[in-house]
């Protein structure tokens, strides 16, 4: 009994070494602090499945994530908003908010910074994610639309 719970454990392991995600969303924190309007978001979902790591590790390809924003001065209830993002294979993403002013709940998300991650193959990681050709270097940087819910 021993052996097949151990052999069924290895089998789990190597099967989750063999396929993708090697992207990261980073959230919960602000890396420009001279922004005041900056603010930090939450994740809480990718394509309406609720997320618990951070970071939060997510294929490459176009995902729909939602975030939340703490509340101003006066409300009680977090902003959600869902954004619908093209991921690049082998990259973090830096996420924030922006506010018009303090004194607003309503926010819009902002990707402060891309780095790469390191030992990391973006071809070979597209194709675990079932994705075909080279990755576009202008594709993970950019919102695709905003749709706020």
């Amino acid at each position: 009994m021993k052996q097949i719970l151990i052999v069924s454990m290895l089998a789990a392991g190597l099967c989750g070494c063999s396929t993708a995600p090697l992207s990261f969303i980073v959230d919960r924190d602000v890396i420009d602090r001279t922004d005041i309007h900056r603010i930090p978001v939450r994740l809480v979902a990718i394509d309406g499945e609720s997320v618990a790591f951070r970071p939060q590790p997510i294929a490459p390809g176009e995902h729909r994530m939602t975030f939340d924003a703490a509340p101003t001065t006066g409300y009680h209830i977090p902003v959600e908003k869902t954004y619908p993002m093209a991921i690049l294979p082998c990259t973090y993403y830096y996420v924030a908010g922006d506010r018009a002013n303090r004194l607003t709940p309503d926010w819009s998300l902002v990707i402060e910074e891309t780095d790469p991650v390191g030992g990391c193959d973006a071809e070979k990681e597209m194709q675990k994610a079932g994705l075909h050709g080279k990755p576009n270097a202008d594709a993970g940087s950019r919102i695709i639309s905003v749709a706020s819910q």
